[in-house]
């Protein structure tokens, strides 16, 4: 399976430091011009499925995806969530990250109230793949619209990475592009990670 998986374009949240999790966001002004430039990206590309984050800043990005390729079955899926951030959800950033450290528990163990740490994220993305393995075939073309926190943990599946901070060089960028060369059996191959050359133009 040729794997396209597309990262939500900028949020107000994003510009403001908070921590959405969960919380559907709302694209700025430049991300939805991100999400255009990547809609023009893809226009002509051959998709056989989509599958969505069911949160509402990942529906607005693919929005002119879906208006482009009108006969793509789509699913809007609940694994693809970003990781839960239980009672940090609207909070900037860094007050997770000094809780975290003051706790003294490792970053993929470390749950908020309400939340899911690395661990339980990495389980969700075992769970869709086996979902993409039970029902697509090897020559299909698929889309996924989903998260950076959820794309992290995706590399640390394939990959067989250990969760720990060195995961997080994977950095994925707003709009960004992965292409993931996926096997039922056999290796699977990185066509390319994080490409955002669609927002040069």
């Amino acid at each position: 399976m040729k794997l396209i998986i597309i990262r939500h374009a900028e949020t107000i949240e994003n510009k403001q430091h908070i921590r959405m999790g969960q919380t559907d966001g709302k694209l700025t002004n430049e991300g939805i011009e991100q999400a255009q430039k990547l809609s023009n990206r893809l226009r002509n590309e051959k998709l056989d499925h989509i599958y969505c984050s069911d949160l509402g800043r990942t529906k607005e990005t693919i929005s002119g995806i879906i208006h482009d390729h009108p006969q793509t079955p789509i699913v809007y899926e609940r694994l693809l969530r970003e990781q839960a951030h239980g009672i940090y959800e609207g909070l900037p950033r860094k007050k997770l990250i000094q809780d975290r450290d003051k706790s003294g528990i490792s970053v993929a163990k470390f749950k908020t109230d309400g939340g899911e740490n690395l661990h339980d994220i990495t389980r969700r993305v075992r769970k869709f793949f086996n979902l993409l393995q039970a029902n697509h075939a090897n020559d299909e073309t698929i889309l996924i619209c989903t998260h950076g926190g959820w794309q992290c943990a995706m590399i640390s599946h394939l990959l067989n990475i250990p969760f720990k901070e060195e995961l997080f060089q994977f950095r994925f960028s707003n709009t960004s592009v992965t292409i993931l060369n996926y096997q039922k059996v056999g290796p699977n191959e990185f066509e390319m990670i994080n490409c955002t050359k669609h927002l040069e133009s």
